[in-house]
């Protein structure tokens, strides 16, 4: 005999529908990001990023340094997983009205900066830093800020490079011990596939858009 379907759990259905509206809200909210990007880099114009652009080698890295020159140490400041330059622009500013120089910069690919060769990994940053600050004029020793991911760059920085430190800050940072848990290990798969959507974002220019 044929034993027939048992009906579908009312429940379930209305957790399906919910999932359904929800996925459509996120769709419509994201066109109308990117729509609104679009508009505003339309009618703003031609832009011009604040800092300058320092060339590492045939790439040019965005430097934004603020504040007066003296005997303290300049701040240099590393941004977390996707962040800019821009990340700091109020801190470099309270900084500033202290009479301390601090540095941020945007990665190679992110923000105004050209593309830097694979891997993107720490190594790879931090093989820009050395560069960027050896052209960048500033002289050390440094004081080095890294937030979130950027705890890793500094860190290796910093092990590397011991003569340029005269402080390390490590700022909600993500350490080399934090990644060899097992419990971290779901997070960092997310950090990696949406690492892998923007890198496709930003192939297409939706990145500066954002």
């Amino acid at each position: 005999s044929v034993v027939p379907d048992a009906p579908a759990s009312p429940k379930r259905g209305r957790r399906g529908n919910m999932l359904k509206i929800i996925a459509l809200s996120l769709a419509v909210l994201l066109a109308a990001w990117i729509g609104g990007g679009l508009a505003l880099v339309a009618l703003a114009g031609q832009f011009e990023p604040s800092g300058r652009f320092v060339d590492i080698g045939g790439r040019d890295l965005r430097l934004v340094c603020h504040g007066p020159r003296s005997d303290q140490p300049v701040i240099w400041m590393e941004a977390g997983a996707w962040g800019l330059a821009a990340d700091f622009a109020a801190l470099q500013q309270r900084l500033a009205e202290r009479g301390l120089r601090s540095c941020a910069y945007d990665r190679a690919g992110m923000g105004f900066s050209d593309p830097g060769p694979a891997p993107r990994d720490s190594a790879a940053i931090a093989a820009d830093l050395e560069k960027l600050i050896a052209a960048s004029g500033e002289r050390g020793p440094f004081v080095f800020m890294g937030h979130s991911m950027a705890g890793q760059h500094v860190r290796l920085y910093a092990g590397d490079h011991p003569g340029q430190v005269a402080g390390l800050v490590l700022l909600d940072a993500t350490t080399p011990e934090m990644a060899d848990a097992p419990a971290a290990q779901t997070f960092l798969q997310r950090v990696h596939n949406v690492a892998r959507a923007t890198a496709v974002a930003g192939t297409l220019g939706l990145t500066k858009v954002a």
